[in-house]
């Protein structure tokens, strides 16, 4: 959606270290792979690294808020947060499988084993739509990263007795990662930057719009962004979806 890369993501695959030189090898022909953290399932793959690359119309992220996240993951690649930490406990409840601390790390294989048994090999699921770049701040720190579109992804979670979440590819951060706020699609650049924004993404939101219609902060930031862009009929179409005064918290933040 735009001219020109950054510079900073470029360096991010220039000069990895050699483990991350064999993981790369081993990934660059699987699209979408589902894995085992120490206490979070995550998705990972081409798919998602395309997402992480896309170009933009200008260059937003320092950096070092680019290294911040390498130095936090221990690695260039990004992943997608599926199941995080806290929900752990209650995913594996749902599989019977009994929760114990000290074995996180072998009960996240078990639950990875069991979704890839449920659902299929990760490379054959639907992927992700990129919705762009976006960002949040919260408790003096800020955060970019790719805001998804993913129904598969909730389909996993309903199966775990999970509620739909956020789901959203990090790119970079300055200090911390920020946790505990919503990143939805309400946090688009292209519904609050000029520069990010093109009608044919708008419209391509819009039509969205009735997935996420317990979203109020996207609901508001597309009528919002329809006055200001003179798309005056879907901002009076989505306007009485915002005016019923619809509540965000219906979906996890991740």
């Amino acid at each position: 959606m735009g001219k020109r890369k950054r510079t900073a993501r470029a360096k991010e695959t220039t000069n990895p270290e050699q483990s991350e030189s064999r993981k790369s090898q081993s990934m660059e022909d699987t699209p979408l792979a589902l894995k085992a953290g120490y206490a979070y399932v995550s998705l990972e793959g081409t798919a998602i690294e395309a997402i992480s690359q896309q170009e933009q119309p200008v260059d937003v992220i320092p950096p070092h808020y680019i290294q911040n996240r390498i130095r936090r993951d221990g690695h260039v690649w990004h992943h997608v947060t599926v199941i995080n930490p806290r929900e752990l406990p209650t995913a594996l409840e749902a599989i019977g499988i009994e929760y114990d601390k000290k074995k996180k790390y072998h009960l996240v294989r078990a639950l990875v084993d069991y979704l890839l048994r449920e659902f299929g090999d990760a490379n054959l699921w639907e992927p992700p739509e990129d919705l762009g770049l976006a960002y949040a701040e919260h408790d003096g720190t800020k955060a970019y990263y790719h805001v998804l579109h993913w129904p598969f992804g909730h389909r996993i979670r309903n199966r775990l007795g999970l509620g739909p979440a956020f789901f959203h590819v990090t790119i970079g951060f300055d200090d911390k990662d920020v946790h505990g706020t919503y990143k939805g699609p309400g946090t688009l650049l292209c519904l609050s930057h000029p520069s990010f924004y093109t009608k044919h993404h708008y419209e391509r939101l819009a039509e969205l719009a009735p997935s996420y219609n317990n979203d109020y902060d996207f609901i508001k930031a597309l009528v919002k962004q329809g006055l200001a862009t003179h798309n005056f009929r879907i901002a009076m179409s989505l306007g009485w979806t915002y005016l019923r005064g619809i509540n965000t918290q219906t979906h996890t933040y991740l």
